[in-house]
């Protein structure tokens, strides 16, 4: 596939293991080991060369591990082996995303949504697409698209307290903050300690200028999970929009020390350290 691995586990093509191989391989796709992920999924095609599924899991395991030309690889093949994969289209959309390639991404989205019209996330992806390019009334289009289909399956096909987060990130990207405000709520009612609707919910108070309730939901997320490194820093430019540059330097101070390379990027250009 363009990556050689060596492969310490064993090498037998005994086609009774197929299924033990194809679950160690999710597994450890899961616990984010996606090397190993990569060769459990090469045994199990070895044995079963027509096995679309662990194409698409390989495709996403090279994908979290950077290696996107090989991504697009396995989501080929898999769409090769069944021409109507949707997660395959979606999934190589992303990865097309990731490498700039927007109109190959836009491409990927829209043949997903042929084969299932009813792909919120699709066209909420190539909303983002769209925006990318500067086609803002496309854009507008997909998330709306989007949110019509978010809320016809909240509660039936997927985890309501994503949908309505993601929901609430369309309405954002819509400009309509006050239906973005009112989805993250909603999120938060289905999961009290839901993070990153928290801190999208700081981010559209930051948007409509309501800064001190922008720092609130930052705060809010940082109490839930202490390591958000994004969180900080968001709230490190509401601390500068209200003039408190104290505050908004030991905001960027700490999502650097955190790992955030904007962060860091950020406080090396003002000469400070972290």
């Amino acid at each position: 596939m363009g990556i050689v691995m060596e492969n310490k586990f064993d090498q037998s093509s005994n086609p009774s293991a197929v299924t033990d191989w194809y679950v160690k391989g999710l597994d450890a796709y899961n616990n984010k080991e996606y090397s190993n992920a990569i060769i459990y999924f090469q045994k199990v095609i070895k044995v079963k060369p027509d096995h679309e599924v662990c194409y698409n899991g390989m495709g996403n395991a090279y994908r979290f591990s950077g290696h996107y030309n090989e991504a697009i690889e396995c989501y080929q093949k898999a769409i090769e082996i069944k021409p109507d994969y949707v997660s395959a289209y979606y999934s190589m959309g992303n990865t097309y995303a990731i490498m700039g390639n927007i109109n190959e991404a836009i491409e990927c989205y829209q043949k997903a949504i042929e084969i299932k019209p009813d792909c919120a996330e699709a066209y909420f992806n190539m909303g983002d697409a769209y925006s990318t390019i500067g086609n803002y009334d496309k854009a507008k289009e997909c998330y709306q698209k989007s949110i019509e289909y978010y809320q016809k399956v909240i509660g039936i096909k997927y985890r309501t307290v994503d949908a309505y987060n993601n929901m609430g990130d369309a309405y954002r990207n819509i400009g309509n903050y006050d239906k973005a405000i009112e989805c993250y709520q909603k999120a938060i009612e289905f999961e009290p300690d839901f993070e990153v609707s928290y801190h999208n919910m700081g981010s559209a108070y930051d948007d409509i200028g309501k800064y001190n309730k922008a720092i609130e939901y930052y705060q809010k997320t940082i109490e839930i999970k202490p390591d958000y490194e994004r969180a900080y820093f968001n709230m490190g430019w509401v601390y500068i929009k209200i003039g408190n540059t104290s505050k908004a330097v030991e905001c960027f101070q700490q999502a650097a020390r955190l790992g955030l390379l904007d962060s860091q990027v950020l406080l090396a250009q003002q000469g400070i350290s972290w």
